[in-house]
């Protein structure tokens, strides 16, 4: 299956932080026979979030 994740999920995904998600959603995000895309988008929505000392997404 191919899943479009949003910078939420690439963020907790990346940091390891698998508290944010359903038990459901981990089983999708670590099946490996599924294709995780990231939009640039959310490379784009990290740079500017950093840019104003918003790491955190407030």
């Amino acid at each position: 299956m191919k899943i479009l994740c949003d910078t939420h999920v690439l963020l907790w995904y990346l940091q390891g932080e698998r508290q944010h998600f359903s038990p459901l959603t981990q089983d999708v995000l670590l099946d490996e026979t599924n294709e995780l895309y990231f939009s640039t988008a959310s490379m784009w929505e990290i740079a500017i979030k950093h840019s104003l000392s918003k790491p955190d997404f407030s």
